[in-house]
């Protein structure tokens, strides 16, 4: 029970999108002589620890993905390899240390059942909801200690991808704590050879480690060579030869850049503009901020579906699923918020709206900015990398592309957002469900199946719901909301709510809602 609570459903979510490295690439890594030097078995304890640093886009998430699972296929019977890929697009627990020790010790334990018995003493009443079980940073790390130092004579290897998508002051203390269990907790038998992966700002200080700079290294520029050979639809000549000499000159050592880039070059090749090609990738500027704001500069059409996108990508309470996302969009693009009296959500019907068609919209409404993760359950929308975030926000791309919005950017997006919800929330249910009559009891098979039958019809109608509130909240910070309050159709939120919640203690009743203007005051 304790050990299963540990876990958490989206602990490999980034891992598992993490692109795969290209047949014959990343190889060189095996021999660099600083992975090589890190990787000796009797290496002291201060000299264990190995960070691989590059810039945004470079492809240090692909190299750790490889590098962990060339450790997984030559493991020894000694040796226990673990990992955590940071997400910053992730849940909370995807992008924050408690994850990350939650990760370890699960892993750790599931590799090594000898030391489950460090939690034969855990209170099993600090899991104070089984649903939700309350696990501190303080408990993890003691439950972690007390695991390695019943390593005995084992290897540990640990893949940590991506500090720089995690809070600065927790990655500090996570890189601490590590360093100082690897180098004074456990015991000379025992070996932790830690990985890190980040940007090389925010500047991390770790002691006495190895150093790996990855677009200073020959074999990564290797990578990039043999990836534009086979990527670049160009055939051969000395145009072409030029062309690709230039691209990977270009690229800086920057996957990301190169990979938007190769695409950018075959659409001209692919028109048989040959002679364009080359004045084109003149002008692709090198910087891959630059290039994403040129991209969308370039291609003006159906700017308000990608405006729409962006927002909801950047602004939602959490990432939406592919069925999600479509509806949420179709509720803000199908007319004016003006006019929008009588509009109400059409069900979903997958004759009319295939997998297919929503797959294509994600990709054309972003523009090539967004993807869906690879998760088989219920694929999300996401940024393609976390370097188009950074452009949006950070490097002002967001407000440049469209300076309407004004200095409160999040404000007038979540009010945008609220917007859409608001909309969604009328839709009709009386096909599954008399609005007058007595629903099923909420733990009933019967409101399990109305409950299944709603949300696959109206996908977005669960977030329009519940997160709706918090939308308004996060306007309310500049933009009034008591005339939102004033029209709210609380009865129509009251059965809608309740035929989606789960619980009959959750559910509302007219008499004894509150208004809820406190939160907009």
């Amino acid at each position: 029970m304790a050990l299963a609570s540990v876990s958490f459903d989206q602990m490999d979510a980034r891992y598992d999108n993490v692109e795969d490295a290209q047949r014959t690439t990343c190889e060189w890594v095996l021999r660099n002589p600083a992975y090589v030097a890190w990787n000796e078995r009797d290496n002291p304890p201060r000299h264990r620890i190995l960070w691989i640093a590059g810039k945004p886009g470079a492809g240090k998430s692909t190299l750790m993905k490889f590098a962990l699972a060339q450790a997984k296929n030559s493991v020894l019977e000694d040796e226990i390899v673990l990992s955590f890929f940071f997400d910053a697009r992730g849940d909370d627990l995807e992008k924050t240390t408690l994850g990350v020790y939650r990760v370890l010790l699960y892993q750790l334990l599931n590799k090594a059942p000898d030391l489950q018995s460090v939690l034969d003493n855990f209170d099993a009443s600090d899991l104070s909801q089984a649903k939700s079980p309350t696990w501190s940073l303080d408990m993890l790390q003691e439950f972690l200690s007390a695991a390695m130092q019943g390593l005995g004579q084992r290897r540990v290897k640990c893949f940590i991808d991506a500090l720089d998508e995690c809070n600065e002051e927790q990655v500090r203390d996570m890189v601490e704590y590590l360093e100082n269990l690897g180098e004074h907790i456990l015991s000379d038998d025992s070996r932790l050879h830690i990985c890190f992966a980040s940007r090389h700002y925010p500047t991390i200080e770790i002691h006495n480690n190895w150093r790996l700079v990855l677009e200073d290294e020959a074999g990564h520029a290797e990578d990039l060579k043999k990836y534009i050979r086979h990527r670049l639809r160009a055939g051969e000549g000395k145009l072409v030869g030029e062309i690709r000499d230039q691209t990977q000159r270009k690229a800086n050592g920057v996957f990301m850049w190169t990979v938007l880039v190769v695409h950018i070059l075959n659409d001209e090749f692919r028109r048989g503009r040959i002679f364009a090609v080359k004045k084109r990738l003149q002008e692709v500027p090198t910087k891959l901020s630059d290039l994403f704001k040129d991209l969308l500069r370039r291609d003006r059409v159906n700017m308000r579906d990608l405006l729409l996108c962006l927002q909801w990508i950047l602004f939602a309470k959490r990432l939406l699923s592919r069925e999600e996302f479509y509806s949420a969009m179709v509720a803000g693009l199908s007319h004016d918020f003006d006019h929008v009296d009588g509009w109400k959500p059409d069900p979903l019907d997958p004759e009319e709206v295939t997998t297919e068609d929503m797959n294509r919209f994600v990709l054309n409404s972003s523009k090539g900015l967004a993807e869906l993760t690879k998760s088989e359950k219920a694929p999300t929308v996401q940024f393609i990398h976390e370097s188009v975030r950074d452009f949006l926000i950070i490097d002002g791309g967001l407000r440049e592309l469209w300076p309407e919005l004004g200095n409160e950017l999040a404000s007038s997006s979540h009010e945008r957002l609220k917007k859409c919800c608001s909309r969604y929330m009328t839709a009709d249910l009386s096909t599954y469900q008399d609005p007058g009559g007595a629903l099923p009891e909420a733990s009933s098979e019967d409101a399990k199946t109305l409950r299944e039958q709603v949300c696959t019809k109206f996908p977005f109608l669960d977030y329009a719901t519940k997160e709706g509130f918090y939308h308004a909240n996060e306007a309310a910070h500049t933009i009034g909301q008591k005339t939102f309050l004033a029209a709210f159709a609380v009865e129509q939120w009251i059965h809608v709510n309740n035929v989606l919640e789960l619980a009959h203690s959750c559910r509302h009743s007219p008499h004894h809602f509150t208004a809820m203007t406190y939160a907009f005051d």
